[in-house]
């Protein structure tokens, strides 16, 4: 048996937060597609050790068969000041905890 998303669970409850939501406001809820996951999840690992690219992107959208216009949403995720760590500005980004949300904004 293949192993499982470990991202599944993560993505379910958001998908399951914005629906209610947009429930409050009688709009149509919002679905998440297996493909844009992967797609999604290649251009997270991306970014880890590269900066944003939309060659990059366009050649992971076509590799998992993604077609039409897609809009990618990058966040970072930066210490505070008061840690200690990079108060001066640099060393801010925690590449590893932003990781998660990536796969999230990106399919979103």
């Amino acid at each position: 048996m293949p192993v499982l998303d470990k991202m599944r669970k993560f993505r379910r409850d958001i998908v399951k937060s914005i629906n209610e939501y947009r429930a409050m406001f009688k709009v149509p809820g919002v679905f998440s597609d297996i493909l844009s996951n992967k797609a999604a999840s290649d251009y997270a690992e991306y970014l880890l050790t590269g900066e944003e690219s939309e060659t990059v992107m366009n050649e992971i959208l076509n590799k998992h068969l993604i077609v039409g216009d897609v809009t990618t949403l990058v966040g970072m995720s930066l210490l505070d000041e008061e840690d200690g760590m990079g108060g001066d500005g640099q060393n801010r980004v925690i590449h590893g905890e932003f990781m998660d949300a990536h796969g999230v904004l990106c399919e979103l």
